[in-house]
């Protein structure tokens, strides 16, 4: 064979298919109108999804040649909207609003029947996120989302609302700007996102800023993001994030260091990302965790999460000198959230604890605190109405700064009451023995029932709540004295009630009054008279309280012990 004529006939050959190929481009680029099957594109995003698709701009479409992919047609929809899912709780023409959508496709898959969009760009979109008591409108849509980063996704100054109707709150996702690259097994591919946080009407603004490099696996059913770097506030986080496929279901693992971490932060974000029902396990370790002006540092907390509930468990932290131990339980399934919670701090300097809660600098102390806690809802209305708590306060040998009550004393029985510099002022001090008290809440009221304080020949009980509702406290105290000589000193009628005197504090919890509880010194009185004695009893064990801690202590134990 002439080796001449085969190389002349493939090249005709070669000549032929360009001739072809650029003649059909023509054809197409002169003759196709994508106007023409406005109506098929939005009757086939009708029958695929249920969901009605206006396109109320222009279509255009351009063919070219890639040089990695081949031929390529690039399309562009401009002014489109897209409903919300049939049968949803309110019906939305508009929960998906764009400026422009631009992508491209490989026409000879598509003649294939294979519809894979690349290079996806979204213009200006405004998104709105619905979530009621009978589910939300999203859910079908998240994994073609997710295809459609895989693939590689820019999202330039788009707008997401999140509503969740169970509780009238809302989150907003500002200025979200977005960039992927195609995810292709074994390369690294660049991903970065910028968003602000907002929390509607009054909460805080967030800015959001994070970057990562993915590594899709052989196999195209695991996910590494690697080298993740994300800037909240003033947080920065940094570690790594892996996503798998779990029996049909997406896993998330994560392993995060966190620099610093307001939990006013988490509080805004939790919401959002418990109700998406996210399946995740990892851990967390803090730097310094701030809380309702507390701070912990070198937190480590444990993370799991299974559609809807959320498991930490134990989280354990440094704590004013002491230590911390919590187990924490979310629960999102139902409307609404439920947590439950205990924390246990143990040798904490709780005098530090108190002035950084706005509680002054008086107490200097070492004590335990344990906290068991329950509620539903996500507003502090519902939190009023079913929390359920006991705290339990155990303070050991300390002082009370500013004052010295045996010096006091001591001047009161010599009525020699004009020195005051000698009892009162920032170098006068008096020492205790010890402070136990327990705190029961139920139904948005705080009763405490057994006060018991001993300091400098003084003795206090006390017993009495405070109403959450409507900030009013109702607390009487008893206070005893160890010398019957210092009962005279007191003035009328105090002086008559041997070696106690009872007091009542009462009224608004920001401006309450203190007074002589006279009815009770009457009481006690005719008790002395009758020969009974006046001195405080230590208070009995707070039986409601004990039984309220073992039955929230049982509910945690047999929460945690399902979500494992």
């Amino acid at each position: 064979m002439n080796i001449k004529v085969v190389l002349r006939a493939l090249a005709w050959l070669a000549g032929a298919v360009v001739l072809m190929v650029g003649g059909a481009l023509l054809w197409f680029s002169l003759v196709f109108d994508p106007e023409d099957y406005r109506d098929d594109i939005t009757a086939w995003v009708s029958a695929q999804s249920g969901r009605t698709l206006a396109l109320n701009g222009p279509i255009s479409l351009v063919l070219g040649l890639d040089r990695g992919s081949g031929l390529l047609a690039r399309i562009e929809m401009n002014e489109l909207a897209l409903s919300s899912p049939p049968g949803s709780a309110r019906p939305d023409s508009n929960m998906i609003r764009m400026r422009r959508l631009a992508f491209s496709i490989d026409p000879l898959a598509l003649l294939r029947g294979q519809v894979v969009p690349q290079e996806v760009v979204f213009e200006q979109p405004q998104i709105r996120l619905l979530r009621t008591a009978e589910g939300n409108n999203w859910s079908d849509l998240a994994g073609g989302v997710a295809a459609i980063a895989a693939q590689g996704l820019s999202i330039e100054d788009g707008l997401i609302n999140f509503e969740d109707g169970t509780n009238d709150r809302s989150l907003r996702l500002a200025a979200v700007t977005v960039s992927t690259q195609p995810l292709v097994a074994g390369q690294e591919s660049a991903l970065a996102l910028n968003a602000v946080l907002e929390r509607e009407p009054d909460g805080p603004a967030v800015e959001i800023a994070l970057a990562a490099t993915a590594l899709l696996d052989a196999e195209a059913t695991a996910v590494a993001f690697e080298a993740l770097t994300a800037q909240i506030d003033h947080t920065t986080v940094t570690g790594r994030l892996d996503l798998a496929l779990v029996n049909a279901r997406p896993h998330w693992q994560f392993d995060l260091a966190v620099d610093q971490l307001d939990v006013g932060v988490v509080a805004l974000t939790l919401p959002a990302l418990s109700l998406a029902g996210v399946d995740a396990d990892g851990s967390v370790r803090i730097g310094r965790l701030f809380f309702g002006g507390l701070a912990m540092e070198e937190v480590s907390v444990p993370v799991s999460a299974r559609q809807g509930f959320l498991v930490s468990s134990p989280v354990t932290a440094v704590f004013y000198g002491g230590e911390a131990h919590s187990d924490i339980f979310l629960d999102t399934r139902d409307q609404g959230l439920v947590i439950r919670v205990r924390q246990l701090y143990r040798d904490c300097q709780l005098g530090d604890l108190f002035t950084d809660l706005g509680l002054g600098d008086a107490l200097a102390a070492t004590g335990n605190l344990s906290i068991h806690f329950a509620a539903s809802g996500l507003d502090e209305s519902r939190w009023l109405q079913t929390g359920r708590g006991v705290i339990r306060l155990q303070a050991r040998e300390g002082r009370i700064r500013g004052i010295d009550i045996e010096s006091l004393l001591k001047q009161l029985q010599k009525q020699a009451n004009q020195n005051l510099g000698t009892w009162l002022g920032s170098a006068a001090v008096t020492p205790f023995s010890g402070i136990n008290a327990t705190l029961r809440m139920e139904q948005g009221l705080v009763v405490n029932e057994d006060l018991d304080f001993e300091a400098a020949g003084l003795s206090l009980r006390g017993r009495g709540s405070v109403s959450l509702h409507n900030q009013q406290v109702d607390y009487r105290m008893a206070v005893g004295f160890d010398d019957p000589e210092l009962a005279a000193l007191l003035p009328l009628p105090s002086n008559m009630a041997s070696l106690v005197l009872p007091l009542r504090l009462f009224g608004a919890v920001r401006q309450p009054k203190l007074v002589i509880d006279i009815p009770e010194l009457m009481r006690m009185q005719i008790e002395a008279a009758m020969g009974a004695s006046s001195v405080p009893q230590a208070p009995p064990v707070d039986e409601r309280a004990r039984k309220l801690e073992q039955a929230l202590t049982r509910e945690l134990d047999a929460a945690l012990a399902a979500a494992h």
